[in-house]
């Protein structure tokens, strides 16, 4: 603060500190006041500016101080008197709230430490659900759009599943086994309607490994667990998820250092993934389904082709030409190695060993009882023919020519679409 002149009045400064006061500059109006005070010990207004200030400040003792010394200069002056007894009972109510306040703030810490409690013991007592009961309870969180009821489901339970069994015993048994083979951990992203599946499951029957979880499952969107991704990187067990290039750091950080790409040409995809829904919802009239795709209840399968050009076909490119990208610039990385559905229909022995050279694992001819066969029993959303070409009699010249519009010249180049 600057000095004050000689020739400043105190009634100047007692104007001066007033009006600061009011407009809540507290610091410098206490200053002034003590300095009036210097000036004159017996500065009685000064003293009850000082005792305005602290009780803005909630300082009540020193509020009554200045008050009562105030009042001890004037000791007829009632004003003083009603203010110091007003401000006495102000401090009482504000102790009153400021103990409520900390009582209430222990009762949510203590009721925070009991959720917790009652949470870790729910989860110890929680038993290991059948894969029927996941994906039963993940569909119906999926339909009612309950993503946070969703992940918490996930977090609480053991990543590690085997789908035919639901033991993790069985589970870290196996992949156990499998480290001691040197079976890597065999990362599979691919696309709807692509037969990731059958690969995945084709490579966990005949290598006697688990099938293991790195993300959560929304649908389209699949959110990568850190703590899934560290145990499934040490090795010994297969996952095919619809994982999207965005996750490549987070799959980096995580010990995943190798990533098999597999996708469709989008003509046949189309076909595909839109004939399913279709049979599914306008034939069968699943109720499962028609929940989730209500926009597809009524169409005609032309129609239906229609809609998926529009609504599905855009992310299948982008998540293709995406990963392309990270294929280019993080190989250093993370290598990434692309396989079509196409390549496995043509020559399925020399698909899957381009997979064991990419991860580096030994694999042996299949056998006819290793296939997984595709009996009228398992003729479901799953397993459809798996043809490459059924899009020439399907698709319509104005359906071909929109999907070859949609799709980048670089997916052309690298693929052949």
């Amino acid at each position: 603060m600057k000095p004050v002149s000689d020739n400043a009045s105190r009634e100047d400064l007692h104007k001066l500190a007033e009006k600061l006061l009011q407009r809540r500059k507290l610091e410098a109006a206490e200053e002034i006041a003590y300095l009036l005070i210097g000036l004159n010990a017996l500065d009685i207004q000064a003293f009850y500016v000082l005792g305005e200030i602290y009780q803005a400040k909630k300082d009540y003792p020193m509020a009554l101080k200045m008050f009562n010394q105030a009042l001890i200069i004037n000791p007829s002056n009632l004003e003083i008197l009603k203010t110091l007894k007003a401000t006495a009972e102000e401090e009482v109510e504000y102790n009153r709230e400021l103990e409520a306040q900390a009582a209430a703030k222990r009762q949510a810490e203590e009721e925070e430490a009991e959720a917790a409690r009652a949470a870790t013991e729910a989860e110890a007592a929680l038993p290991y659900p059948a894969p029927d009961n996941y994906i039963s309870l993940r569909n119906i969180l999926v339909i009612h759009k309950q993503e946070e009821a969703l992940a918490n489901v996930y977090d609480c339970t053991d990543p590690l599943h085997v789908p035919d069994s639901g033991q993790t015993e069985i589970s870290r048994e196996l992949q156990s086994k499998a480290i001691k083979r040197n079976i890597p951990p065999i990362l599979i992203s691919g696309i709807h309607r692509s037969g990731t599946v059958y690969i995945r499951n084709l490579i966990a029957k005949k290598l006697n490994i688990p099938i293991h979880f790195v993300a959560i499952n929304m649908g389209y969107s699949m959110d990568v667990v850190p703590t899934w991704v560290r145990q499934f990187s040490a090795g010994g067990n297969v996952s095919s998820e619809h994982i999207f290039p965005q996750y490549a750091d987070r799959l980096i950080e995580n010990g995943i250092s190798k990533i098999v790409v597999h996708g469709r040409n989008p003509k046949q995809w189309v076909v595909s993934l839109a004939t399913t829904r279709h049979a599914s919802i306008s034939v069968n009239e699943d109720p499962q389904d028609c929940a989730i795709f209500p926009e597809l209840v009524g169409l005609d399968l032309r129609q239906t082709i229609d809609l998926h050009i529009k609504r599905e076909l855009p992310w299948m490119l982008r998540m293709m030409q995406n990963w392309l990208d990270v294929s280019e610039c993080r190989s250093g990385d993370l290598e990434v190695q692309f396989s079509m559905h196409e390549d496995l229909a043509i020559d399925k022995q020399k698909f899957f060993q381009n997979f064991a050279d990419f991860f580096g694992y030994r694999w042996s001819e299949i056998e006819p009882n290793e296939d997984i066969q595709r009996d009228e029993k398992l003729s479901n959303a799953n397993f459809r023919k798996g043809k490459v070409d059924e899009w020439k009699s399907v698709l319509t010249n104005a359906q071909i020519s929109q999907i070859e519009g949609q799709t980048p010249d670089a997916l052309k180049l690298q693929f052949g679409w």
